[in-house]
């Protein structure tokens, strides 16, 4: 029996348009984002979505709300699917956070490894909590299709976990364009992305 995952980031925010660092900051959409979660629930409308799940931060429970509203699902929220807080990094841009902690990025940059923003949520606190959502998901909903709206660094950590690249790396691949719809297949136990991605509906 298989179990698929519908992974959702939510829609756009001002802080997405202007670069900045989000983390667990609880920025609403703009306009543009209101539009993209109608877009992208019409384009789940007939996809026969058996339950919907959302990170309780308001730019992914709105992008919920939206996909609930034409599905006829009601949200269930969980801090689980939050996206990584990102401490000392929150509102600034990417120039800003290499400007002020430069040696942030430069002992990453020398260990190969990912950034661990001061202050913020570590990247193996951040993974677990990731993977473990994601497997409680496909424990509770198996045989099902479920609708999952979270956010793009918590998105791609299960991404890349299935597609196999090492604890503490992610995958070489962006989930840009906000509202991204991308697919996990879970059949007796082995996982397999089959959409990544997917932003057809903004086009």
């Amino acid at each position: 029996m298989t179990t698929t995952l519908v992974l959702i980031r939510h829609g756009q925010t001002d802080w997405n348009v202007a670069g900045r660092w989000q983390g667990e900051a609880d920025i609403p959409l703009n306009e543009n984002g209101r539009l993209q979660a109608q877009k992208v629930a019409q384009r789940l409308k007939n996809w026969s979505l058996q339950a919907l799940i959302s990170s309780d931060l308001q730019r992914a429970a709105a992008t919920a709300q939206a996909i609930g509203e034409v599905c006829g699902l009601t949200p269930i929220y969980s801090a689980a699917w939050q996206e990584r807080a990102v401490g000392d990094f929150s509102g600034m841009t990417g120039a800003q956070a290499r400007e002020k902690y430069p040696d942030v990025f430069s002992a990453t940059k020398s260990i190969g490894g990912v950034l661990n923003p001061p202050n913020g949520e570590q990247f193996t606190d951040f993974h677990r909590r990731a993977i473990t959502a994601y497997e409680t998901a496909v424990s509770e909903y198996d045989g099902q299709t479920i609708a999952i709206v979270s956010h793009g660094a918590t998105l791609a950590i299960i991404l890349s976990q299935v597609i196999g690249v090492p604890e503490g790396q992610f995958g070489r691949f962006r989930l840009n364009g906000n509202t991204g719809i991308s697919v996990v297949q879970v059949d007796d136990g082995s996982a397999h992305v089959v959409r990544l991605n997917d932003t057809a509906h903004l086009e």
